[in-house]
């Protein structure tokens, strides 16, 4: 039988089947290659059957080949196609608006620089993964320069993390504005390379009053402070920033209130310590919508104190903000102030109406953080502003220095009117700790405060007892032989309630009701003291003292907490309105902050303070007449 392999090759039985494969091997290749013709011909009716198949196979390769060839060619092209006719798109815009020849260059550079980075594809990425992948993609990216950014210092990892993955990485060609000048602010940047320049137009001509370089925040004033962007930032050259849209930022501020107010004081300490004149003028507008909350991010008054940050609160404190404002653990900004030492913004809280006999969760006072923490000026300012130490708590006060043995810190208590005596909740008293804890110098300070050592805790034991059970020789020498009480150590600092009287009426009468703030603040459950502040009334002139007057009424009455409260309370019990209420320096009083517990106040009528006007004009005259 003839074939085409026979034709060629007659012997081919005889041969090797190395040959053989070489010969079909060729014929093939060559057919398959050369479209058309080959070398394969057939001698057969099989043979061609299977040669038209053989060449369909082989047409249909071939174009396929061809056609991916074709479309990987144009695809590649396209976007060198599409830049062009972008291009010739924009120069025939500009021609046809006359635009001027900058605006023109700026705008084929923005294309040209769109071109280079197109293939970058970021957004196309990162939209195509999970959240979890994004994040760390992000964090890889990101992070570090988030993190040396000034506006983020302090804030938490998390809070960080979050922001990376919303951030969107841009790049700008040489002189192109990204922020205008009074535009509304929708996104800040922070820059990763290149350099801006931040410009002002002062007298109509164009200013650049700070350069940003790399880690540096641009924006951020009118997104944080919902205020018009009060520069034009522009690039100097090729520039990578990340940008961060004001909805999301807030979105994540919201969700991490701490970081929020983080990210507001270091923006507020970044206007105050910066030396360009221009920001220092503007700076007032923003550090206002800082305190007042008009950015979206509400500061509270105890995380400001915790800073430090005395300008700050007092602009919170004038914006009206409430200075009794409780944390979650019933701490007022008082209560923070005390226990850091930051007299001047305890000072601040208290010239606005701050409470200084709050509870805490912990049952303290202000005046107790203070001493806790040695911090005396403070204590005693708070002491001068009608700060006590509550009777309910002195018991676990004192109990809890006597415990650790801070003499220092029982000495302070006691001098400020704590009673050596009372017990805590377990009914011992600090000469039960102070023996139980084994610390002498305690015991002898507490008994030369006149402590009994006689007084039962509720296991019954005495002081003396507890010494005797402990086997302790030298608290029983000290018990059996107390020091000498001392009665000069039980003379509590003397109030200046007149000091304290000016120093409110140099404030505005709103920032001074602290009747108003006791009131709201009870009833948002507040815990105050746990006692009544008392005054005493004599119904007199102050004058008629120095007059021989000896008879005058007096009486005693609970503290009221308003002005309004205290006349009712004196009309019920005098059967008439007063006119006047005088202080024993006989200056007149109209306000009840003024008035503090243990206060002796002088009530008249209208009539009783005409007489005794009257009559300190005669003693005034009979005085004079005799000098002369």
């Amino acid at each position: 039988m003839q074939t085409w392999i026979g034709s060629s090759l007659p012997d081919y039985r005889s041969r090797g089947p190395w040959i053989c494969y070489i010969y079909s091997l060729y014929w093939s290749m060559t057919t398959l290659t050369t479209v058309g013709y080959g070398d394969l011909h057939a001698q057969n009716c099989a043979e061609m059957a299977f040669n038209i198949l053989y060449m369909l196979f082989n047409l249909s390769l071939t174009s396929y080949l061809i056609g991916n060839i074709t479309n990987l060619v144009v695809e590649a092209d396209s976007r060198t196609k599409k830049y062009r006719d972008s291009s010739k798109a924009l120069d025939s815009f500009a021609k046809r608006h006359y635009l001027p020849c900058e605006l023109h260059e700026q705008m084929q550079d923005h294309i040209r620089l769109k071109y280079k980075t197109q293939m970058l594809k970021h957004d196309e990425i990162m939209n195509a993964m999970p959240k979890a992948i994004r994040t760390n993609i992000a964090r890889r990216l990101f992070f570090d320069i988030v993190e040396s950014a000034y506006l983020f210092q302090g804030a938490s990892y998390n809070f960080l993390l979050q922001l990376v993955t919303e951030m969107v990485p841009e790049y700008f060609p040489p002189k192109e504005d990204l922020i205008l000048f009074n535009e509304a602010p929708t996104d800040f940047y922070i820059l990763v390379s290149g350099m801006l320049d931040v410009i002002v137009i002062i007298d109509g001509v164009e200013q650049v009053i700070e350069i940003a370089q790399a880690s540096d925040v641009v924006g951020e004033l009118g997104v944080l402070c919902f205020k018009p962007q009060p520069f034009t930032v522009r690039t100097r050259k090729l520039s990578h920033l990340m940008r961060i849209d004001r909805n999301n930022f807030m979105t994540i501020v919201n969700a991490n209130v701490a970081d929020g107010q983080i990210v507001a004081n270091n923006l507020f300490q970044h206007l105050r310590s910066t030396s360009n004149k221009y920001i220092c003028e503007i700076a007032p507008v923003f550090e206002s919508a800082l305190a007042n909350g008009e950015c979206g991010i509400t500061m509270s008054l105890g995380f400001v104190t915790s800073t430090g940050e005395s300008q700050l609160l007092e602009l919170m404190l004038n914006q009206g903000t409430d200075p009794n404002t409780l944390d979650d653990s019933h701490q007022t900004a008082l209560h923070i102030s005390a226990t850091n030492g930051f007299i001047e913004c305890a000072r601040l809280l208290l010239q606005y109406g701050a409470d200084p006999n709050i509870l805490d969760d912990e049952n303290s006072v202000p005046l107790f953080k203070a001493l806790n923490e040695h911090h005396y000026a403070l204590a005693r300012l708070l002491w001068d502003h009608g700060a006590s130490l509550p009777v309910g708590a002195q018991g676990d006060y004192l109990c809890t220095a006597a415990e650790k043995g801070d003499v220092r810190l029982l000495e302070s208590l006691l001098n400020y009117g704590a009673d050596v005596n009372s017990a805590n909740s377990r009914v011992d008293t600090a000469l039960h700790i102070a023996i139980e804890s084994g610390w002498p110098e305690a015991v002898k300070l507490l008994l030369t405060y006149g402590a009994q050592v006689d007084c039962r805790n509720q296991n019954g034991l005495t002081p003396l007892e507890m010494a005797k059970q402990g086997g302790q020789e030298a608290l029983l020498e000290l018990l059996h032989c107390p020091p000498k009480v001392s009665l000069s150590h039980t003379t509590v600092p003397i109030r200046n309630p007149v000091k304290i009287a000016h120093q409110r009426s140099t404030h505005s009468p709103r920032s001074w009701m602290s009747g108003f703030y006791r009131s709201s603040t009870s009833q948002k459950g507040i815990r105050s003291k746990e006692f009544n502040a008392r005054i005493t009334v004599q119904v007199c002139h102050p004058k008629s003292l120095e007059l021989g007057n000896a008879k005058a009424q007096k009486f005693l009455i609970p503290l009221p907490s308003t002005w309004d409260a205290l006349m009712n309370s004196l009309s019920k019990k005098l059967g008439y309105s007063p006119s006047k209420i005088y202080n024993e320096d006989e200056a007149e009083i109209d306000e009840i902050s003024v008035i503090r517990d243990g206060d002796n106040i002088y009530v008249v009528g209208e009539d009783l303070n005409k007489v005794q006007t009257h009559a300190s004009h005669v003693v005034t005259n009979r005085t004079s007449r005799r000098r002369s």
